[in-house]
C-alpha cells in the first residue's frame, strides 16, 4: 500500500473543524431523515462542545488528552457512516433510534468531565465510572434538551455498547432494533478511535489516564503502548462475534459517497498497528522518536470551539 493512502481518511474527511464534521453529520442524516428530526442532535452537540471547553457553569474544561472532544467527534462521525452504510444495505433505521444513537454518541465521554468542586487530580480518575457518568449528566440536561423519559432510557442503554466489555445480557430489555444500533455505536467506538492517524500518539496520553485510574496493570507507557497489537487482535474478536461485524458497513458507504469500495476504517487501523510493530521490534533505535511522524504533542490538541464558536457557524438550517 503506497504511504499517501495511510491518510485516506483525512483525505476524504479532514476532521480539523468540528463544526463541519457536524455538518457533515446532517448531511448523511438527512439523506433518510427529515431535517426537523436533526433539532435535538444539534442542541446536544452545542451543549457539549460548551462542555469540554469549559463553557458550561459548575465544570472544569476538559483536561483528558486522550479522551476528548476530537475522540468524540471520530467516534461520532463513524456512528453515522455505519449508519449509512446499513441503510444503503438493510431495512432503515426508524428517526427515534438514529437520534438517540447519535445522542448517546456525542455524550459517551461526558463523564471524564469535572466538576469545578473536584480539585484532585483530572478527569481520567473517572475512567471506570465513565459511562454512568455521562448517563447521569445527559440525565441533569435532558430536560433542557427537551429529551423525552422513553428517549433518556434508550440513550442510556445504547451509550453502554461503548464498554469494551460489554455483555449483551447486562442491559435490559433490548429490543432488536435496539440491539443493532447499540452495535453499531459499539463498532464506531473502536473504529473511530483506533483508525485517528495520531492513534499512536495518543497513546501516552491514554496510559497517563489508566494509570490516574488505578486500572494499569503495565509497568511502563512502553509495555502499554506495546500492548496495543494484542488490543487489536482482542478488538477485531469483539467486532466480530459480540458486534456482528458491523463495522464492516462503512465500506458501503465509502462505495455509494466517495466511489471508493474499500474498508478505509480497518485498513488505517491496521496501518497503526502494523507501524506499531516496526517501531517496537526495532531494538536499535527509540520508538517515542518515531511516533513523532507528524508532530503530535499536547499543543495541537484542538478545543471543541476555538476558532469557530460552537453555536454558530453552522451550515445545517436547523
Amino acid at each position: 500500500m503506497q504511504n499517501d493512502e495511510m491518510i485516506q481518511l483525512t483525505k476524504i474527511f479532514n476532521v480539523a473543524k468540528p463544526n463541519a464534521v457536524l455538518n457533515e453529520v446532517y448531511r448523511i442524516f438527512t439523506f433518510y431523515y427529515p431535517p426537523k428530526a436533526f433539532k435535538l442532535i444539534k442542541r446536544c452537540y452545542i451543549l457539549v462542545s460548551k462542555l469540554f471547553d469549559g463553557y458550561i457553569p459548575g465544570y472544569k474544561k476538559c483536561n483528558t488528552y486522550y479522551h476528548n472532544f476530537d475522540h468524540m467527534l471520530d467516534v461520532l462521525l463513524a456512528t453515522v457512516r455505519l449508519l449509512d452504510g446499513n441503510n444503503l444495505t438493510k431495512r432503515k433505521l426508524l428517526p427515534d433510534l438514529v437520534v438517540n444513537m447519535v445522542v448517546a454518541a456525542i455524550f459517551h465521554i461526558t463523564g471524564y468531565i469535572q466538576e469545578v468542586s473536584d480539585m484532585e487530580g483530572s478527569g481520567a480518575k473517572y475512567t471506570s465510572d465513565n459511562i454512568g457518568r455521562s448517563i447521569e449528566f445527559l440525565k441533569k440536561n435532558a430536560v433542557e434538551l427537551m429529551i423525552r423519559d422513553e428517549d433518556m432510557a434508550v440513550i442510556s442503554k445504547l451509550m453502554k455498547f461503548t464498554d469494551f466489555n460489554i455483555k449483551l445480557e447486562n442491559i435490559p430489555a433490548l429490543k432488536d432494533d435496539e440491539k443493532m444500533a447499540g452495535k453499531m455505536l459499539g463498532s464506531a467506538h473502536i473504529i473511530g478511535q483506533m483508525s485517528d492517524r495520531h492513534y499512536l500518539e495518543k497513546l501516552k496520553y491514554l496510559f497517563e489516564e489508566i494509570k490516574e485510574a488505578g486500572i494499569s496493570e503495565y509497568k511502563d507507557e512502553h509495555e502499554f503502548i506495546k500492548s496495543r497489537i494484542d488490543f487489536f487482535e482482542k478488538m477485531k474478536l469483539h467486532l466480530s462475534s459480540d458486534l456482528g461485524d458491523l463495522n464492516t458497513l462503512s465500506q458501503f458507504h465509502f462505495k455509494q459517497r466517495y466511489q471508493i469500495d474499500r474498508d478505509l476504517y480497518m485498513e488505517s487501523i491496521e496501518l497503526n498497528i502494523d507501524y506499531l510493530r516496526q517501531i517496537i521490534d526495532d531494538k536499535n533505535s527509540d520508538y517515542k522518536s518515531k511516533l513523532k511522524r507528524v508532530g503530535y504533542n499536547r499543543s495541537m490538541d484542538k478545543s471543541s470551539s476555538a476558532d469557530e464558536p460552537a453555536s454558530s457557524d453552522f451550515k445545517i438550517p436547523v
